[in-house]
């Protein structure tokens, strides 16, 4: 399900649909899968598939496969409260934390943005 999403976002064998891609992300994110918790994270946080861009919602989606050890969830909360987002205002402890379970979790983009920090 999560595939398929996925290959609806960037049309991969079938006409690039983000509202389809939406459909199949919530599929595989109420089967529990991490990766579309993630994708469907991605399309809040940039208004796709007919989805308003909400940070809220974004940030609820990261954090749920954050929870669920998904790094690169884990490095885009730290990157949200690091630059901050529409109505999520900048929390450099906050993203500190995120980047470290990030970077523990093996993501070299936490582990640059973490030097890029000075930590």
């Amino acid at each position: 399900m999560n595939n398929l999403g996925t290959m609806y976002v960037i049309g991969a064998g079938v006409k690039k649909n983000p509202v389809e891609a939406v459909k199949w992300f919530r599929k595989a994110v109420d089967a529990g899968n991490t990766d579309a918790m993630y994708g469907l994270g991605t399309m809040y946080a940039t208004g796709q598939g007919g989805l308003p861009r909400d940070s809220a919602e974004a940030i609820r989606c990261y954090r749920k496969a954050a929870d669920h050890g998904h790094a690169t969830a884990m490095y885009h909360l730290g990157h949200a409260y690091d630059k901050g987002m529409k109505d999520l205002p900048k929390d450099p402890a906050e993203a500190e934390k995120w980047y470290r379970k990030a970077a523990a979790a093996g993501s070299a983009e936490a582990i640059k943005a973490l030097r890029q920090m000075g930590k």
